[in-house]
């Protein structure tokens, strides 16, 4: 019975509502939570629609929630439905709604999304990570839209700046532990980008180089690196459930450095420690050698960025 009430919530909101929020990620709910704050939109008015994503960005967006910022009501479309009857109710959509006024977007290319924002008098385009930066708007039918992005290649009218001030907020001055350091897993091996063992040497390399320090490694959600490696010795695997942006809030110190891969956090934290004294360091190797021409249409975008070229590279 609570269930069929939920749905008919759910359905009255999607429906009737002129305003919609729709994520599909963590790194999705920190930047609708950093573009709510900027805008001084009151969170309690916001009811957000997750899709269906994986149950390990499910359960993170629900630990965000709890511990860092939540909504008025969010909507895990996985609890509600079967993903098959939400197209059929999808399709009821297109003929049948109240047309929203602003949607609030995460991933522009999920295709439960599209007809969404694509009918709305305007959308917000949130950063969904690296793959922004090769935005295709031409394939976008609403051109009424504006993005909230730490990118600054966009036309300023395009676009509106993410500095992360809501998180810079709650970042109290910490005392920094010049005995560790955070070192960033990366799915660049699930997206058959590099292999498991040059990512597996890489960690080897870097670890024998800061041999002194007490090395912490976060590995991205889709990571299972040393499921067939054994970790080196200064290296201890660590669980949260929280993205590395929001998990620093509850660390006692910040590391010394922290260090990843390519990866979107690095450019992330690179704005939000920017006067902490952190050094962001990314381990750098040859791209060109990638087989997906997006994602190196992407990287050779970053390379060229302000805030990618404030990262110090280590080759090893």
């Amino acid at each position: 019975m609570k269930k069929f009430n939920e749905i008919f919530i759910f359905l009255r909101f999607f429906f009737l509502e002129k305003k919609i929020f729709l994520i599909n990620s963590p790194s999705e709910y920190l930047c609708l939570i950093e573009w709510s704050y900027k805008e001084k939109i009151d969170k309690d008015k916001i009811k957000v629609v997750i899709g269906f994503t994986t149950e390990v960005a499910i359960n993170q967006i629900k630990d965000l929630s709890i511990k860092y910022c939540n909504f008025n009501k969010l909507f895990f479309l996985k609890d509600l439905f079967n993903e098959y009857i939400f197209r059929f109710i999808l399709n009821i959509y297109k003929v049948f709604h109240v047309r929203k006024e602003l949607v609030v977007v995460g991933d522009y290319k999920y295709y439960l999304n599209q007809p969404i924002y694509n009918k709305a008098k305007k959308f917000i385009l949130l950063d969904e990570g690296i793959s922004l930066t090769r935005l295709e708007k031409a394939k976008i039918k609403n051109s009424n839209f504006q993005m909230f992005s730490i990118f600054n290649h966009f036309n300023k009218s395009e676009s509106i700046s993410n500095k992360f001030d809501y998180l810079k907020s709650f970042m109290p001055q910490k005392k920094i532990d010049n005995g560790k350091i955070i070192l960033l897993g990366t799915r660049a091996v699930e997206m058959n980008l590099i292999t498991k063992n040059f990512y597996y040497q890489k960690i080897v390399k870097f670890c024998e180089l800061y041999n002194k320090k007490n090395i912490l490694f976060y590995p991205h959600r889709s990571d299972n690196i040393f499921d067939n490696y054994k970790p080196p010795k200064n290296l201890t695997i660590q669980e949260t459930n929280l993205p590395i942006e929001a998990k620093l809030l509850y660390l006692d110190m910040l590391p010394e450095k922290i260090v990843g891969f390519y990866s979107m956090a690095l450019l992330n934290l690179s704005i939000i420690l920017e006067s902490t004294g952190v050094e962001i360091m990314n381990i750098a190797y040859d791209t060109s050698d990638y087989k997906n021409e997006d994602i190196k249409k992407s990287f050779k975008i970053i390379t060229k960025l302000t805030q990618f070229k404030n990262i110090q590279q280590i080759k090893i």
